[in-house]
């Protein structure tokens, strides 16, 4: 699917990047054929065949569901972000190591950690 010769030589670009991009385009080509197949059942028509009216409203109603899913997707992880803030700084409750899973956790979510908790 990628090939070197597909990417110009990057200083940055290593095998990692390869191998990273390899999986990203194999999991998309697998969810575009599932998807593919169930609305090919769903709406019973061949899409190249469908009218451009039908399919400028069928992306509109896929780009709604996409904003509806974003949207609660940021909401649960907000959710998640305040459990693992609260769970690293709470000296109290929590033991050492499951400060330190909280830290991690939450600094894979966005990026920062809290200077205040660093020290535990």
């Amino acid at each position: 699917m990628t090939s070197t010769k597909s990417v110009p030589a990057k200083k940055f670009f290593n095998k990692k990047h390869l191998h990273h991009l390899t999986q990203i385009q194999s999991a998309a080509c697998e969810a575009i054929e599932r998807k593919y197949i169930q609305g090919v059942e769903e709406h019973k028509t061949n899409l190249w065949e469908m009218p451009v009216i039908r399919m400028v409203e069928e992306g509109i109603n896929e780009a709604v569901d996409q904003i509806s899913y974003l949207m609660s997707l940021r909401q649960s992880v907000r959710v998640i972000c305040a459990l693992a803030q609260e769970g690293m700084t709470d000296v109290e409750l929590t033991n050492p190591k499951a400060r330190e899973c909280c830290q991690l956790i939450y600094t894979s979510l966005t990026g920062k950690k809290i200077p205040s908790c660093e020290n535990g």
